[in-house]
């Protein structure tokens, strides 16, 4: 290993990752948009990514989106509330309420 790749992993330790598996992207991606209008998806900006974003997002909370911006206001809007984890505040690293919304910023 040379000094240049050890420098740039030294950054790496003690870091958390989160990974998100291939059923769970799956079922992301079906979740979507059997619960999502489909005008309300089209609405987001494949150009920006943001349709990459909502189904990792999805993937992450293990929930569906409430709110699809239609209007140029928040992206997402979840409501922790239906999730089944109790842990799902903590991954978030903070208490998030009853809500949490999501922008996407280029």
């Amino acid at each position: 290993m040379s000094d240049d790749s050890a420098k740039s992993l030294d950054g790496a330790i003690s870091t958390d990752v989160n990974a998100i598996t291939y059923e769970v992207m799956d079922w992301a991606t079906e979740a979507l948009p059997a619960h999502v209008p489909a005008d309300h998806l089209k609405k987001l900006k494949p150009a920006a990514g943001e349709h990459l974003a909502a189904m990792l997002t999805t993937a992450y909370l293990g929930i569906v989106p409430v709110a699809v911006d239609v209007h140029g206001g928040v992206d997402l809007v979840y409501r922790v509330a239906d999730s089944h984890s109790d842990a799902l505040p903590s991954q978030l690293g903070r208490n998030v309420g009853n809500a949490l919304t999501v922008r996407f910023v280029m």
